[in-house]
């Protein structure tokens, strides 16, 4: 366009113009996207935002409640070492008697649901081989407070056929908006304890990290041996059934 005024010029004035020369026109390379330092604030939050995982929480509970693991995330290998100890350590702590008290574990849950302020996905499980005998006039009303911090209770009747077992189990679960599951061995407690923790699956429009807490019966009844588990203590079952649940949900989910 430049070279045809000038010649259109040319024409009018006569050849007192200069000839033009083509000006070198600067391209400019394509822009990069910023890079944040790494000291940068924001890039660190994105970083960590990409970390994020379902967090697991898995306590034990006899006469009072305690974490056997400390809540962790999902694809924490310190998770599946506290998980491995779980036997050995109740070992240690001497006989843990005949005290079942669920209301202990459950409050354990509800103080860390309560404590938290995200919009994830909130479960919680109970594994025992009995009845609670401790505090049950507490449970239902812990339960209802679960409930309205949007917690779903399962429970798990484990290695007994014991009637009011069942029908305690289940009224807790029913309160709690969860469902009563069976199981007599390793198998049925690796299944169930999948069948409790499916949720919306991953990688589609909808899908929440989770916060999940296993609560365990720790009373003396779980050091009981297994027969048709070659021999097996209750609490190695529970312990290898749940070692085999995180490893599922790892594959699910991260």
């Amino acid at each position: 366009m430049f070279d045809l005024l000038v010649r259109f010029l040319r024409h009018l004035f006569g050849s007192g113009l200069p000839t033009p020369s083509r000006v070198p026109v600067r391209r400019r390379a394509p822009s990069r996207p910023a890079v944040a330092p790494a000291g940068d604030k924001a890039g660190a939050a994105v970083h960590a935002a990409m970390r994020q995982q379902d967090v697991v929480a898995i306590i034990g509970t006899a006469a009072s409640a305690h974490y056997l693991a400390a809540p962790s995330p999902l694809g924490s290998a310190q998770l599946d070492a506290r998980v491995r100890g779980i036997p050995a350590r109740l070992v240690r702590r001497g006989h843990p008697g005949h005290a079942t008290n669920y209301a202990a574990g459950l409050e354990q849950v509800r103080t860390w649901m309560a404590a938290k302020r995200d919009h994830r996905v909130r479960r919680a499980v109970l594994v025992s081989d009995g009845e609670d005998n401790t505090h049950r006039d507490h449970v239902l009303p812990l339960v209802g407070e679960l409930r309205r911090l949007r917690v779903r209770l399962d429970c798990i009747a484990f290695a007994t056929s014991d009637a009011g077992a069942h029908e305690r189990l289940g009224k807790i679960a029913r309160a709690g908006g969860g469902t009563l599951l069976q199981a007599r061995g390793l198998a049925d407690l690796r299944s169930v304890l999948m069948k409790s923790g499916q949720r919306v699956p991953p990688r589609q429009p909808g899908h929440r990290l989770a916060d999940i807490a296993l609560v365990i019966d720790t009373s003396a009844s779980m050091l009981a041996t297994m027969p048709a588990e070659a021999g097996k203590r209750r609490i190695d079952v529970a312990t290898q059934a749940t070692l085999d649940w995180l490893a599922a949900q790892r594959l699910t989910y991260l």
